[in-house]
């Protein structure tokens, strides 16, 4: 068995907000991203170079300020409201908010929920009937064909991530280091486990057969039982960004600030090596982003602006593609023959999967805007759905 990891945090407050930018989301979906705030008429100036469409749904007079998530024809979205939430107050960094449930065939919200919102709060997920989402220090399950509460759950400390709706049964972790699972119909608790180094566990869980992954802000890799919470196995490393795990292989990559940072593949079931594709720039050019696995490849966006597709059989390079203007990748997401990526710079690009060739572009076509790690974007279906300013934008042309 590893030693344990020390119980105090050595990271700081700068590898936090760029590790939320990367990460942020549940690590078995498409996860990190990026949302536009502190400029005005953000949507006028979005263009596409491209034979692409572009849809809007409008919250106005009220910000956006999550990642969507799509379901059943509806859009969830955060957006900030002036409604008073019964019982709860604003403060401390919390603020009035509502959950938008939006058609994606008309700019009509279908119902809203009032809660109180906590900056830097992950967006809603929607599974089996449920859309779950977080508050100040607080969950909420929400019905998703009405809007009606299902049941809610007081947390000690802020909710870091997305949850994870997974069989019957809610995972995620808070800002304290501890990870829960709660019963997805009533909100009861199952189990609570405390990571030993107590660190914030931003990066999210993956939960897949019958096992929870989740990081620590140290860096540590824990495997916890899905049905009781029990340690399986844990080992140390640098990794921060959440680990995608597909069949029965782990992909998790080291901190943009890690001395030789790379991208790993692991065992699933003892966390031993398979392989390691180091950043090409080694210290200088670390990984910005989660992983993500679409066909044969797993796909990492990197601090120079540079989108890396690697071999999940060898781990080796099969290509790359630049972004402008060198600055960090903040979302990758994948349609069946797409690869999206979104740089901080505010571009965004459609990759074809097999070549690394250029299929369309998009940019806001404003200089000196403000990167704000709210959450990420989603792609459904080769739509990609993001947040800007006061409105739901979709882009894209159907499914590809």
């Amino acid at each position: 068995m590893p030693e344990r990891p020390p119980a105090t945090s050595h990271r700081n407050r700068e590898a936090a907000l760029r590790r939320a930018v990367a990460a942020g989301a549940a690590a078995v979906a498409v996860t990190a991203g990026f949302f536009v705030t502190d400029y005005p008429q953000a949507t006028s100036h979005l263009t596409i170079a491209g034979p692409r469409t572009r849809l809007s749904w409008g919250i106005a007079p009220y910000e956006v300020n999550s990642n969507p998530a799509v379901s059943g024809g509806f859009i969830f979205v955060y957006g900030e409201s002036d409604d008073s939430v019964p019982d709860l107050a604003a403060g401390n960094g919390a603020f009035y908010s509502k959950v938008y449930a939006l058609s994606d065939s008309a700019d009509l919200a279908k119902w809203t929920f009032p809660f109180v919102g906590i900056g830097g709060a992950p967006g809603p997920v929607v599974a089996d009937g449920i859309v779950c989402i977080i508050g100040a220090e607080k969950v909420y399950a929400l019905n998703e064909n009405t809007g009606r509460l299902m049941w809610t759950r007081d947390t000690v400390y802020d909710i870091s991530a997305e949850p994870v709706i997974s069989g019957a049964n809610v995972y995620f972790p808070d800002q304290a280091g501890d990870v829960y699972s709660l019963s997805a119909k009533t909100g009861e608790l199952q189990w609570e486990d405390h990571l030993p180094a107590g660190g914030d566990s931003g990066t999210g869980v993956a939960v897949v057969n019958g096992t929870v992954y989740v990081n620590d802000e140290n860096g540590w890799l824990y495997a916890l039982r899905a049905a009781d919470g029990r340690e399986r196995w844990l080992r140390s490393a640098s990794f921060g960004f959440g680990p995608t795990v597909v069949a029965d292989t782990i992909y998790d990559a080291d901190y943009f600030d890690s001395a030789n940072p790379g991208l790993h593949a692991l065992n699933a079931l003892n966390g031993r090596t398979l392989w390691t594709y180091s950043a090409p720039g080694g210290d200088l050019d670390g990984f910005s982003t989660n992983p993500i696995v679409n066909g044969n490849s797993v796909y990492i966006g990197g601090e120079s602006g540079s989108l890396y597709a690697i071999d999940i059989h060898t781990g080796k390079l099969r290509w790359s593609y630049a972004t402008a203007g060198d600055l960090p990748i903040a979302f990758v997401g994948a349609s069946r023959s797409l690869i999206f990526v979104e740089s901080i710079n505010g571009g965004g690009y459609a990759i074809n999967a097999n070549d690394g060739r250029l299929e369309w572009e998009y940019h806001n076509g404003l200089a000196g805007i403000i990167i704000d790690s709210v959450g990420p974007s989603t792609v459904v279906g080769g739509t990609v759905y993001c947040g800007i300013r006061d409105s739901v934008v979709a882009l894209g042309g159907g499914p590809t």
